[in-house]
């Protein structure tokens, strides 16, 4: 069972992006459609974030003086190393700065339309942050997007398009949360598999839901993420998540 006063919520703040989404339609310049849809995706974020997190856009540094290309979202841990800001900026404030790759928590390319240069973009980006170094686990590499020039609601064709530009798709993929507005949510996680016990990489997906609640469901995970808690049953049922391909490790 979910709760119905978080559910309600969560689809009335999906409708505010969706409603920028459209603001952004009527703009002509790229740059601004872009400052837009990423605006109202940290906008999002901010809402349902514990406190702890901060809100970035810029490059991603190493110990060893790498440094990523710039990310459009960077969530940050504030209790963490800290980042070198570009002015003084209020908690609620996106930062533009540097920030290092261990006090992250996600890094999030954000597009309006996908097609397959704004794919190929992404990947550029996020594979620049998988392969800086650090002392703990490289954060999850998020792609959300808007929609999708690829026709229907099937989750499974953005996949195929995916692991044809990603060569590491079903080993170490270059993006680990793919969300798409209106197709579904994926997400990889390397895992053991109950019927052998061998290492396995999991691609799990949830379809499109009514009301793009498939957003919502993103957010829990990242939620998740984060806290360390479980906030999926507030939510949704896991029958909603499935296994879309599974890859011995």
């Amino acid at each position: 069972m979910s709760n119905k006063v978080f559910v309600e919520k969560f689809v009335n703040e999906i409708k505010s992006i969706i409603a920028e989404k459209k603001l952004a339609g009527k703009v002509n310049r790229r740059g601004t459609k872009g400052d837009i849809m990423e605006e109202a995706t940290f906008n999002l974020f901010l809402r349902y974030f514990p406190n702890r997190c901060g809100f970035g856009k810029g490059e991603i540094h190493d110990s060893l003086g790498h440094k990523s290309k710039e990310v459009d979202i960077v969530i940050f841990d504030r209790d963490n190393i800290p980042p070198i800001c570009l002015g003084i900026k209020n908690i609620s404030e996106k930062i533009k700065g540097f920030f290092p790759i261990e006090s992250l928590w996600y890094a999030v390319e954000v597009k309006k339309t996908l097609n397959n240069i704004q794919l190929s973009e992404a990947i550029k980006n996020l594979r620049s942050v998988r392969e800086l170094k650090s002392i703990k686990s490289t954060p999850p590499r998020m792609l959300f997007a808007y929609d999708s020039d690829l026709k229907g609601t099937d989750i499974q064709k953005e996949f195929n398009r995916y692991k044809k530009i990603d060569n590491d798709w079903n080993k170490n993929p270059m993006i680990t949360v793919i969300c798409i507005v209106g197709k579904g949510y994926l997400f990889s996680q390397i895992g053991i598999r109950n019927s052998d016990g061998k290492k396995v990489l999991f691609w799990k997906y949830v379809k499109a839901q009514k009301k793009y609640f498939e957003v919502a469901i993103c957010l829990s995970g990242m939620i998740n993420t984060i806290t360390g808690q479980n906030f999926d049953p507030y939510l949704f049922e896991q029958s909603n998540i499935k296994i879309l391909e599974e890859i011995e490790l």
